[in-house]
């Protein structure tokens, strides 16, 4: 959904999405019968430069704070990589 991925990016926070709690769903995840997501802000020198979003339409119980926890950190990682390339390819 990209309205959640910028919420996370305008929050500059991750958050976890559930469809049996968050009623909000856009016209892809009826379709593709997402059940849950988590996603969290690419942040580098507090500038958000994406998201990343994992969802599942398998399963129903909700991620984890620990699994959202990872995701942070690739998200990181990700967002660093990021902004390097942008750097090396100015001119």
């Amino acid at each position: 959904s990209s309205s959640l991925c910028f919420k996370a990016m305008s929050e500059g926070r991750a958050l976890i999405w559930r469809r049996t709690v968050d009623r909000v769903s856009s016209e892809s995840m009826q379709r593709l019968e997402i059940k849950t997501g988590m996603y969290a802000p690419m942040i580098w020198q507090d500038r958000a430069l994406g998201a990343l979003c994992v969802d599942n339409a398998t399963r129903d119980c909700l991620f984890t704070d620990d699994e959202l926890q990872f995701l942070v950190a690739v998200a990181s990682y990700a967002a660093m990589a990021v902004a390097n390339y942008r750097l090396s390819e100015a001119p």
